[in-house]
């Protein structure tokens, strides 16, 4: 890969504080972000014909991030509202120099321009003191690369379940709609005629 200069490393800290600023007037992640409802989505494009993208995976990751941080605050020191803004904005600056020609990590022999420094700077520069150094801009890096992967082989393992699950989901509706039919022919059987309730309501008020 070749080195890149000066500049093109200015550049891609500008370019990872814009998506970090955009990151932080982003309303909150809601319901229709959960994992389950990405799955769903995709799923539906699954469905319709169409690839799953890189985009898709993305949110699926970013979704899954977001549960998992959900379900750790419970333990270990308080996280709160800064705890989830500061990965938000970091996984926003990740993607946004997902096609930078820069290294993603520090090269031994060469010079400190990696995606990973320009990252650390745009969130020290955008206030953040979470993932302002490159150690930790490293680290949460490869635990965002784990988690698309993870997502993608998640992904791929619910929608061969759902193939598979298909001709039986299609057997039970089958089922269902024989039950149906067989109970309107039960009731019809077991119904009275109204000749008959008339009669049997005139015996009735006869015996009174």
């Amino acid at each position: 890969m070749k080195r890149p200069s000066r500049e093109e490393y200015q550049n891609a800290v500008a370019l990872a504080r814009a998506a970090i600023r955009a990151a932080k007037d982003a309303p909150p992640i809601r319901a229709d972000r959960s994992p389950q409802a990405v799955l769903a989505a995709m799923q539906a494009k699954n469905a319709r014909g169409e690839a799953v993208t890189d985009d898709d995976l993305g949110a699926m990751a970013a979704a899954l991030a977001e549960h998992e941080g959900r379900a750790q605050r419970g333990r270990g020191r308080p996280k709160g509202t800064s705890d989830r803004k500061a990965h938000r904005a970091l996984r926003a600056a990740i993607r946004a120099l997902s096609e930078s020609r820069m290294a993603p990590y520090r090269n031994r022999t060469g010079p400190r321009l990696s995606q990973c420094d320009a990252i650390a700077d745009a969130m020290r520069d955008e206030g953040f003191r979470r993932f302002a150094t490159y150690d930790s801009a490293r680290r949460a890096m490869l635990d965002h690369r784990r988690m698309r992967r993870e997502a993608g082989k998640v992904l791929t393992a619910l929608l061969e379940l759902s193939k598979a699950l298909d001709p039986a989901r299609e057997r039970m509706l089958e089922i269902g709609r024989a039950f149906a039919g067989l109970n309107e022919r039960v009731r019809a059987l077991v119904a009275i005629p109204p000749e008959t309730l008339k009669a049997v309501q005139k015996i009735m008020e006869t015996m009174r």
